[in-house]
């Protein structure tokens, strides 16, 4: 993934997120909600802080069969990450 200097904004295509009329649905969804789902969550901020550690950043690819799947098999990740359903909103 890209690097951005410090004070550089984060924005889709930094992300790995492909801003295109040809992306995908679940593409153009995660650069929508990167850009404008501060209300839900802090993503640029979190992006910021993390940055101030110099990490490499690395894609990971999640493979399913596609169609309207991905929010439960996003939601079952989640879970497992956080262990447990009700530990994923929870702070």
């Amino acid at each position: 993934m890209n690097r951005g200097t410090a004070g550089s904004r984060w924005d889709g295509p930094a992300l790995g997120f492909e801003q295109s009329p040809v992306a995908s649905f679940w593409n153009r969804v995660g650069a929508f909600l990167y850009e404008h789902g501060e209300s839900v969550y802090n993503f640029q901020g979190l992006r910021a802080y993390k940055e101030k550690f110099s990490p490499v950043w690395e894609p990971h690819y999640l493979a399913y069969p596609g169609g309207l799947q991905l929010p439960r098999i996003m939601a079952d990740v989640s879970a497992l990450v956080a262990g447990g359903y009700g530990r994923i909103f929870r702070k």
